[in-house]
């Protein structure tokens, strides 16, 4: 009997022996043994897992089909033509904004088809991940489309806002507001233009009532009066009514913002715990993983 040093056990480190007689391999720290079979296949599938790992997808899939030939059922073979055929370079690079893994294509199909009990355990992780990346994704749609509703409410709400006080605080501008039934304008422009344009007739008025009142007396300016309040009683109940509809309006729109902003945090908190399941599922896979490796060869 021969004895050599040789590999490190993979399970404990210590230093392994060959027996050339037995045509094993054996560890004096922990009693484990090994067959010849055993670190040909593992130091072939580290290389491949290197190639795989720097993206070298062609080199990496003739070596893992060489494996496959041995064993057709090893997960971490499968595993390594599945991430070949889908051009992913490692778990760590699955992104659950844009899952890369179809799992109802012919490579995933083909990798639960032939897995073994480990191997099924493992791409059960990976379409659990795919599913929820799916979900993710229409949830993140339904935050932006709710995030975007509650922007357009917003506006809406400050617009109607600067409306009214457009109404309470410039009389010619809630003229214009009553003869366009509320609709938003632009008076940047205009608002000295009207502001004149009111000035002179009230001018020509008052000069008018002053004369009429000389020659016709009080009841002349009785009349004249309650001619000149009359159009400000009507302009006053027109604006407050106006004020009144648009305060409603945004009353309703408050409303509507409240539930719109609850709606999305419901979305935004789903779509962490789908993000934090995604990332579970992901963390078994690798668990997994280590299994899976350490148990090439036997």
């Amino acid at each position: 009997m021969t004895l050599f040093m040789s590999h490190d056990c993979p399970k404990c480190g210590g230093e392994l022996l060959i027996d050339t007689d037995k045509l094993i391999y054996s560890c004096d720290f922990c009693g484990m043994t090994f067959d010849f079979d055993y670190f040909e296949t593992a130091n072939l599938l580290s290389v491949a897992n290197r190639a795989l790992g720097r993206g070298e997808f062609n080199a990496a899939r003739k070596m893992f089909e060489e494996l496959s030939e041995k064993d057709p059922h090893d997960a971490a073979v499968l595993r390594g033509l599945l991430f070949c055929d889908e051009k992913i370079e490692s778990l760590y690079s699955l992104d659950i904004e844009d899952f890369p893994i179809d799992t109802e294509g012919k490579h995933f199909t083909y990798s639960i088809e032939h897995a073994d009990h480990i191997g099924l355990q493992y791409f059960g992780h990976i379409k659990n991940a795919a599913e929820i990346s799916k979900k993710y994704q229409e949830s993140v749609k339904e935050d932006q489309i709710c995030q975007k509703e509650c922007n357009d409410v917003g506006n809406q709400i400050l617009d109607t806002e600067g409306r009214i006080d457009k109404l309470r605080h410039k009389v010619w501008t809630a003229i214009k507001v009553a003869f366009t039934a509320g609709e938003r304008f632009d008076d940047s422009d205009t608002d000295s233009a009207i502001f004149y344009a009111c000035c002179l007739p009230i001018v020509f008025a008052l000069i008018g009532i002053g004369t009429g009142t000389y020659f016709f007396g009080i009841p002349f300016l009785i009349i004249m009066a309650i001619l000149i309040l009359l159009p400000i009683i009507i302009y006053n109940a027109i604006k407050y009514h106006l004020i009144g509809k648009m305060r409603k309006e945004v009353s309703a729109l408050v409303e509507k913002d409240k539930e719109l902003r609850q709606k999305l945090d419901e979305s935004r908190e789903r779509s962490e715990n789908l993000h934090n399941e995604f990332i579970e599922e992901i963390q078994q896979a690798m668990d997994l993983e280590k299994t899976m490796f350490g148990e090439v060869g036997k």
